[in-house]
């Protein structure tokens, strides 16, 4: 199907990074609806800054496993004994 299209990367497989956007697109829709449908305020900016900072995180640790993980690639494959 086409519409699972947008989620490719260049690659052309799918990137968690576009999955998590659209997940947090269409929550802020579902929270929204569901607030004013209960009569309380709902703020998107609030939502989006919470949703923001927890993508920002799962980023970070994943950038920080992906070194790790380059850093021991590299002192296994030199040659020398550890």
């Amino acid at each position: 199907m086409k519409i699972f299209g947008m989620f490719n990367g260049i690659s052309g497989r799918p990137e968690m990074g576009r999955i998590l956007w659209f997940l947090g697109a269409v929550g802020a829709v579902v929270f929204q609806g569901y607030v004013i449908y209960k009569g309380q305020e709902f703020d998107p900016l609030q939502f989006a800054g919470g949703y923001a900072t927890l993508l920002a995180a799962g980023g970070f640790g994943i950038a920080q496993k992906d070194k790790v993980r380059a850093g021991m690639t590299e002192n296994t494959n030199d040659g020398s004994a550890s």
